[in-house]
């Protein structure tokens, strides 16, 4: 059996020993492994594995790295990785990894479990990995952060069933781990003030999770472990009353159909503690704690206290996590970093991920922290007013909570767009409607599962587009206020060729949702079709703002509008930042094309080919959406010189 050892050196073996195989072909089936997914595109996993722009480039390397792989395989006999034209895939039959033990380590008995972890993980998670400036870098960190936490819950579960007397050397080790990677932490402080472990030499064994142990501040390197603890606790104890002074309790909210009405509740989520500066994250943590004071003398909100608020921001599933304790609004916040460095905050509304504020805030100024109350309260007070004025809105959610849950149930199921989950999609928005037929949320969702199955079943049923028109238009009717249905209608008409019905109804939305990101985006998309790539540059540059991490979709717009205003080359740097880039290939060959690249725009072609072999420009540029004759001309330029 070949085993793959994923803490400390990244290795296979099998019974003789050490087996030597490509190092990038052990990071892909670890990745493989960890996400569950067993299989993806070539694509992303050259993406994962190299750095670069160039997607061509990124193919070659992986070309050579599947041959390397193919023939080591041979000589062992066995495949641990097969591959198709477009896919990798891990074949999970043929080796075992220690990667399993947290699979299992959470239903366990958990005493048991920490012995186990103890004799199997004898290092950090790839130890020794070095960046390589890549999505990799973003995967090993939050595998590794994982696993600490991971580790921290089995170990808080064995809590429950031994005693820091009874513990033996091994229990008390790991304990002692467990605080250098979570030294907050109250129960583990409490096990090692009653267990007498002293931070002396250990027997040389290497801690887990180095780089997060690296995190802990200089002054666990210098204080005895006793000393340590006891400041903390009181720390702890005295930040405990302080929270209590700042916010009331969280409990658990009732179900929906028991809730009562209340002034919404406010979770402010302290930006991620990554940033490049020190000095700006410590000050725009004490800004969001300023801020926070200043809402609790606030009657038309509830804000959840910063420590709650942090765990929140900490929690995997946050989605999950809002809505369980009944959260209505967001105030997420970052760090941002360009000509100046600046606080990026926005207000969103959980019930449907709308965008309804977003500003940004310098931290450069030398007198920040002198004035840092006042910016405070003039981000509490603008924040205030956006909520109260949201209340209209917010009354067709709350008003018909059964409504409600039911909506969000549909707008889960449409984050992945497949037949299926439109298809429970749409039974979720009916059954809101049964609970309430004017609940306007719904009916725009309801609209959009129509929409998107005519993408999908690849435009040949107007009767989709139809039902489309027919429920945004009821959306409308329902919540006249709510941008959902204007939007839904914009992109029903753009789908019929209405392009100036399309242009007003998607100029309403915004107006009525200046700060929703996925609007002004779908604004910009129809500006496109519209002929006016210019004004779509503008809205695409905003929703891109509003929405950094921004989707496929979005970049693919904005390398739309480029082309059309004759800018090749910043297209190309567009398509080359999405997840994907492969569903703009044919506007990457027409980009090379009209730079003079001939052989960029034939590689192009080659990769249409292989997944449309009868693709005909003209064919396609009859079905497309465009004001303009200069419009299709252009394209048609492009794709011909590359050579369709």
């Amino acid at each position: 059996m070949f085993n793959l050892h994923t803490f400390g050196r990244l290795h296979l073996t099998n019974d003789l020993g050490d087996l030597s195989f490509p190092d990038k072909g052990l990071l892909a089936i670890c990745y493989l492994l960890d996400t569950k997914q067993f299989e993806a595109s070539r694509t992303d996993i050259a993406t994962l594995l190299w750095s670069g722009e160039d997607r061509a480039g990124l193919l070659a390397n992986m070309r050579q790295t599947i041959a390397r792989i193919k023939s080591r395989q041979r000589e062992l006999g066995v495949d641990f990785l097969t591959f198709t034209p477009t896919t990798v895939r891990v074949e999970v039959e043929t080796l075992t990894s220690d990667l399993s033990l947290f699979d299992i380590a959470e239903n366990n008995e958990p005493v048991q479990t920490l012995y186990r972890l103890a004799e199997a993980v004898k290092g950090d998670f790839l130890e020794g990995f070095e960046p390589v400036n890549t999505l990799l870098d973003v995967w090993v960190e939050q595998k590794r952060e994982a696993i600490s936490h991971q580790f921290l819950r089995v170990f808080k579960r064995a809590l429950a069933t031994i005693s820091a007397a009874e513990a033996d050397m091994t229990i008390r080790k790991l304990a002692l781990q467990v605080f250098r990677l979570h030294p907050h932490d109250e129960e583990v402080q409490a096990f090692l003030l009653e267990s007498g472990v002293h931070d002396g030499p250990q027997d040389g064994s290497a801690l887990p999770f180095a780089a997060n142990a690296r995190a802990v501040r200089s002054d666990t390197e210098t204080e005895p472990l006793s000393l340590q603890l006891a400041s903390r606790m009181f720390n702890k104890q005295f930040a405990q009353a302080r929270d209590s002074l700042l916010a009331r309790p969280l409990p658990v909210v009732p179900p929906y159909g028991e809730r009562k009405l209340d002034a919404p509740r406010l979770a402010l989520l302290p930006p991620q503690n990554d940033s490049e500066s020190i000095v700006a994250t410590l000050v725009a943590a004490s800004l969001i704690e300023d801020i926070t004071i200043g809402f609790c003398s606030l009657k038309s909100v509830r804000v959840v206290a910063p420590h709650t608020a942090g765990q929140f921001s900490r929690d995997p599933n946050k989605a999950a996590v809002f809505e369980r304790h009944g959260i209505s609004y967001i105030l997420d916040t970052r760090i941002s970093y360009g000509q100046e460095v600046s606080l990026f905050a926005q207000l969103i509304f959980f019930a449907n991920d709308e965008i309804i504020w977003a500003e940004r805030f310098s931290l450069d100024s030398s007198n920040l922290t002198l004035h840092r109350r006042e910016l405070s309260k003039r981000i509490a007070v603008i924040v205030a007013s956006h909520i109260e004025r949201d209340s209209l809105s917010r009354a067709y959610y709350e008003a018909s909570p059964d409504a409600y849950h039911s909506y969000l149930v549909g707008q889960r199921h449409l984050k992945e767009l497949t037949l299926p989950n439109l298809r429970r999609a749409r039974r979720e928005f009916r059954a809101a409607l049964q609970k309430n037929p004017h609940f306007a949320p719904a009916l725009s969702g309801l609209a959009r599962t129509y929409t998107k199955e005519w993408l999908l079943t690849m435009r040949g049923d107007e009767q989709l587009l139809a039902s489309a028109a027919e429920f945004s238009t009821k959306a409308i009717s329902a919540g006249e206020d709510l941008a959902g249905g204007y939007r839904e209608l914009g992109i029903v008409k753009l789908a019929q060729g209405d392009i100036d019905e399309s242009v007003n109804a998607l100029n309403l939305a915004e107006t009525l949702s200046p700060h929703y990101a996925d609007i002004i985006a779908d604004y910009a998309d129809t500006l496109v079709h519209a002929s006016r790539p210019a004004d779509a540059l503008k809205k695409i540059a905003n929703a891109i703002d509003l929405n950094p991490l921004a989707p496929d979709t979005y970049l693919w717009t904005a390398a739309g509008a480029n082309y059309c205003l004759y800018q090749f080359e910043t297209a190309l740097s567009y398509i080359a930042m999405m997840h994907d880039s492969g569903l703009a290939d044919r506007l990457s060959a027409a980009c090379w094309a009209m730079l003079g690249d001939m052989k960029k725009a034939r590689s192009f072609v080659r990769n249409v080919r292989a997944t449309i072999p009868d693709f005909d420009v003209d064919k396609w540029l009859s079905m497309i959406v465009l004001k303009e004759q200069w419009q299709k001309d252009l394209y048609r330029e492009g794709l011909r010189k590359a050579g369709f």
